[in-house]
């Protein structure tokens, strides 16, 4: 009987050697993704980070077009002699391509 008992127990330990082998390695694989999915968020940080300093700098550009644009409006706002037409061609001329000048 004491055979029997012996047997089962060998059987036992061995499969949980046999689990605590296949624990550690399916640790060593886990603790090898975290450390990538790390990598990855510090490279997606860094990334943000970038995305919001080129953010910033598009606004503030932005906002000085703006302002420019409310300047010029301020600054030459039409008399009441001069017609819409007038105003129209200062509006086209400030939008037109300055590459091709007086070649329309």
């Amino acid at each position: 009987m004491e055979d029997h008992d012996f047997s089962k127990l060998e059987t036992v330990v061995e499969k949980l050697l046999a689990t605590l082998g296949s624990t550690r390695d399916e640790n060593v694989s886990l603790l090898a993704r975290i450390q990538d999915k790390k990598q990855k968020i510090e490279e997606l940080e860094q990334k943000i980070q970038a995305l919001n300093s080129e953010r910033a700098k598009v606004s503030g550009r932005v906002s000085s077009l703006i302002d420019s644009i409310e300047n010029w409006q301020n600054n030459a706002a039409p008399s009441p002699a001069q017609g819409a037409e007038d105003t129209a061609v200062e509006a086209q001329d400030l939008f037109a391509d300055p590459t091709n000048q007086g070649n329309d």
